[in-house]
């Protein structure tokens, strides 16, 4: 639960900051950076089990 709610303060200062240096196409470039990084992160946990698999 805390690195849920650490997340979300992150994610909030990170709109607050682009808002007032006012560049916004940083927000469009993290929405997509980071289900990526997710998505590579939990690709690689889930390798060692599909290997086994095989």
């Amino acid at each position: 639960m805390r690195k849920l709610r650490y997340a979300a303060r992150l994610a909030g200062e990170f709109i607050q900051f682009s808002r007032k240096r006012k560049i916004y196409w940083l927000i469009p470039l993290m929405l997509i950076l980071i289900p990526a990084a997710l998505f590579i992160v939990s690709g690689e946990v889930a390798a060692p089990l599909i290997y086994t698999l095989f």
